[in-house]
């Protein structure tokens, strides 16, 4: 086991990596925006070498406090990072995948990689309890791991991801003489090609940390992660009403209740099931936990016709309705919803934080009233689907 002072590089990842490393969307400036707008509750994990890239935020933290990392809220993956380096493949692919097969005998740091894989994996997946470093990285074990290997890989080279894969996990099976499993593997050894940059991690999350709080799901359920990250655009303050409107099955006041104990969640929504879901969500984390969460509510309401006060709400944020699952007239819906949300709304304090795939509506609605000023739009991907994130703020116009 590596002592309490030595440190491990982690690289959370805010989106899923895909194929290629170039769909990896602006899940990255998300977190970002909010970063700089107040400090996250685990900001003292992360030091001077903390920097962001496409979809993943890198840090450099002690080996005693890798456990931590399980609290941060608005990433899918994490990553302990053995060996970055740069290099530049052959122009052949014969020597190119020669050279990936290569770095399997490179300066990787595999007995500190595997002593965080041994913490977290104790800790998300309690009930592969015999896990252990591999015999190969410690005197007297007997421990071999079933693993695989993953390439996610971008820019231009003479061979493919799969190519790639291949030769680096065949090296591997090679060198280790460690079980190569595909589907019930131990450990998932990643390689990330990044034009010249070469990364070789260890995944510490088998299943998506997004992957929370829901048993009651939705047609359309929010992930956790961006859930989070959009309450947290919103710029919340203790004390402060947050309101969802249109909750669906609960993800976003659900991560503003539990993320921010320290606010007031009210939530809604015009189809009856969705608040009873809503709620049956916050009971079975409350059973989980075997805590009481006190500070969320539901209703069912009309969008339209709030019973809410003037002046009531500090922070919206919500997931407007897009798609064709969602049969309405958005160029409608949505300026009665923002006429709506105004209403309710403090002039020239309350935030917006909206959600949906459906610009032209969106700027129709911002046109149709006064009462909302645009402050940034960014880009998210959501399955697959390109959607944005308009940050708003209400003006002074009553």
């Amino acid at each position: 086991m590596a002592s309490a002072n030595q440190r491990a590089e982690f690289m959370p990842q805010c989106h899923q990596a895909s194929n290629s490393l170039r769909r990896m969307r602006r899940m990255s400036d998300l977190g970002r925006t909010w970063t700089r707008q107040q400090p996250t509750p685990n900001a003292e994990l992360y030091d001077s070498a903390t920097h962001t890239e496409r979809g993943a935020l890198r840090f450099s933290i002690p080996i005693s406090r890798v456990a931590e990392t399980v609290k941060l809220r608005a990433v899918d993956h994490l990553y302990v990072v053995m060996l970055e380096t740069k290099k530049t493949f052959s122009a052949t692919k014969e020597e190119a995948l020669k050279e990936t097969r290569e770095m399997v005998g490179e300066n990787i740091n595999w007995k500190e990689g595997f002593a965080v894989w041994k913490i977290l994996s104790h800790i998300l997946t309690p009930e592969k309890s015999a896990v252990d470093v591999p015999s190969n990285f410690m005197e007297g074990g007997e421990y071999v791991p079933a693993f695989r290997a993953t390439c996610y890989r971008s820019g231009k080279h003479s061979f493919s991801s799969q190519e790639a894969m291949a030769e680096f996990g065949g090296q591997l099976h090679t060198t280790f003489n460690w079980t190569v499993n595909l589907k019930n593997y131990d450990v998932d050894v990643v390689l990330i090609i990044d034009d010249d940059r070469v990364s070789v991690c260890l995944a510490l999350t088998n299943e998506p940390l997004f992957r929370r709080n829901i048993t009651f799901f939705g047609p359309t359920t929010l992930r956790a992660t961006i859930a989070y990250s959009m309450v947290r655009m919103g710029e919340p303050k203790a004390g402060d009403v947050v309101c969802d409107p249109m909750c669906g099955s609960g993800s976003i006041p659900i991560e503003a209740a539990l993320g921010f104990s320290n606010l007031q969640v009210i939530c809604g929504d015009n189809f009856l099931a969705a608040s009873v879901k809503t709620m049956e969500n916050v009971r079975g984390i409350e059973r989980s936990l075997g805590i009481p969460i006190r500070n969320v509510d539901a209703v069912q309401w009309d969008l339209v016709a709030f019973p809410l006060r003037s002046n009531t709400v500090d922070v919206w944020v919500s997931d407007f309705p897009f798609g064709k699952r969602h049969k309405c007239n958005r160029r409608e819906l949505y300026p009665r919803a923002l006429i709506a949300m105004a209403r309710a709304s403090k002039p020239g304090v309350t935030r917006a934080v909206i959600l949906t795939k459906d610009r032209q509506a969106m700027a129709f609605a911002l046109k149709a009233t006064q009462f909302w000023y645009l402050r940034k739009v960014i880009g998210v991907n959501i399955g697959g689907l390109n959607a944005w994130v308009y940050s708003l703020f209400r003006t002074t116009f009553v």
